[in-house]
């Protein structure tokens, strides 16, 4: 069963269009092409496992700059491709919603394994039915490309990767309820998620030659009201769906759902992303929706405080950074983690922007929350003397000033949790033993010496 992609709800700019060629004839060319570069790429393959990749040293990124030069070159792009296991009259809400990225439904037995369906059938993702009005969605991960994210309803650990992820992509989501106004989020992070398993990260090259990737192009907003500003991608499909979940998340309430939390996770974490290419104003407000669903979450506020800072809402930043830092210190950090190796990777390479100093504020707070009170202003100290004399803020005093009074926030919170701690209990002394009781007496003057000396 496979419907027509609806008309687009959202369009802040020219939605993005499969390519995939419908005549016989230009598929068969297609496929041959395609033939012709996974014998390439084999025969790249066992000339690196030769090791003459330092006689011939393209071979190191020969696979990643073919896959590049497809996508770039404009390699067609297949619709999104979901299958729906055993459908019924409870998914009709999912196909009544409109999508802005062209989608295919295609239709699967009750009885079929939802993971396996993905890999043999090519799906970017499977949806069932979880419970009565519940959902289970399932995205497509072959081998060692596996998803960075497990499910966007779960809580992560309070350390800087994940705080602020590198990539968005899920495995799977789980609601095990969806409200009956909840249906065009529920749709909308569906085909995110179904839009973010076609990350490079997660596709090989043979899932490139079938037609899944993002497509390439140029973004053409329609009106400087949408939000989006113009930028070269390579990732319309991506901005699309990240775009379509945040305009949703927007106006769906802070009433925090499972899928409304979904929906707030993910938007948080892309908020924070520097790369994301939308205005100040509509990063700030997708921000504020998400935290106003996860309240307290330190991640959520540790996000908040960085677009707040990056935004250049300073004073409201600083109040988000300290409430974060109270929330991670009762969280308490990973020790494992060397986060203050991940703080300095963002001071040394991280965007020429004000949103990395945001990120920098916050990653003081996750890199330093288990450090000892009496320690952390030597720390914070010397992290800014190497943070100036780096290179990285010259000529940007400003940038450099905020983050020490974001410094000063983090060091009063620091102190104040510090205070909170409850003192250990002295430890009590052992009772003598005889022997023991027996030497002290022995080795004490009695005091008729002492009045004698």
């Amino acid at each position: 069963m496979t419907t027509p992609p609806p008309l687009p709800r959202y369009q802040p700019y020219s939605a993005p269009s499969a390519t995939w060629p419908e005549a016989w004839a230009d598929r068969a060319a297609l496929r041959a092409a395609g033939l012709c570069i996974r014998a390439a790429d084999d025969v790249m393959g066992v000339l690196r496992r030769w090791d003459l990749d330092s006689i011939v040293p393209f071979l190191t990124h020969a696979s990643a700059s073919l896959r590049d030069t497809l996508v770039a070159g404009g390699w067609p792009a297949q619709p999104l491709r979901i299958g729906v296991k055993a459908p019924a009259a409870w998914c009709k809400p999912l196909f009544d919603q409109a999508s802005p990225l062209p989608v295919q439904w295609w239709s699967l037995g009750g009885d079929v394994h939802a993971a396996q369906s993905c890999r043999t059938h090519a799906l970017d993702a499977v949806v069932e039915r979880c419970g009565d009005t519940g959902l289970l969605v399932h995205t497509l991960e072959r081998g060692e490309h596996e998803a960075l994210w497990a499910d966007w309803t779960q809580e992560r650990p309070v350390t800087f990767p994940a705080v602020f992820p590198a990539r968005l992509d899920v495995s799977s989501l789980q609601w095990h309820e969806v409200g009956e106004d909840e249906w065009p989020l529920a749709h909308d992070l569906i085909i995110a998620a179904a839009t973010l398993a076609r990350d490079p990260a997660r596709v090989t090259l043979a899932d490139l030659l079938r037609g899944r990737h993002g497509g390439s192009g140029c973004f053409n907003p329609s009106s400087p009201a949408t939000g989006l500003r113009p930028l070269a991608t390579q990732r319309p499909w991506r901005e699309t769906a990240l775009w379509q979940v945040a305009s949703s998340l927007t106006v769906a309430g802070a009433f925090p759902s499972p899928v409304r939390v979904a929906a707030a996770r993910l938007c948080g974490a892309a908020s924070a992303q520097t790369d994301w290419p939308v205005t100040e104003s509509f990063r700030l407000a997708t921000a504020l929706a998400a935290a106003a669903v996860l309240r307290e979450e330190p991640t959520s506020l540790l996000r908040l405080a960085a677009v707040q800072l990056g935004c250049t809402c300073d004073e409201e930043g600083l109040a988000t950074l300290e409430r974060a830092h109270d929330a991670v210190d009762e969280a308490s950090c990973e020790e494992s983690l060397d986060n203050i190796g991940f703080l300095q990777a963002e001071a040394a390479t991280g965007e020429p922007v004000s949103l990395t100093t945001g990120r920098l504020a916050a990653g003081m707070s996750i890199a330093f929350a288990n450090a000892p009170a009496s320690r952390i202003r030597f720390i914070l100290e010397d992290f800014l003397d190497v943070l100036s004399e780096s290179g990285r803020l010259v000529g940007r005093d400003q940038e450099l000033a905020l983050l020490k009074r974001a410094f000063g926030v983090i060091d009063r919170a620091a102190t104040r949790a510090a205070a909170r701690r409850p003192m250990p209990a002295p430890t009590p002394a052992a009772a003598p033993t005889d022997a023991a009781a027996a030497m002290t007496a022995s080795a004490a003057p009695t005091s008729e010496a002492r009045k004698a000396a």
